[in-house]
C-alpha cells in the first residue's frame, strides 16, 4: 500500500464518518 493510497483511504474513511456524524444530528432534530 502505497503513502497515496492510504492517505486517499483516510480521506474516504473521514468522509463517511462525517456523513454519519451528520445523519445522527438530523435525526437528534
Amino acid at each position: 500500500m502505497t503513502l497515496q493510497q492510504l492517505a486517499l483511504n483516510h480521506r474516504h474513511r473521514d468522509i463517511r464518518t462525517r456523513a454519519t456524524g451528520m445523519l445522527y444530528l438530523a435525526r437528534g432534530l
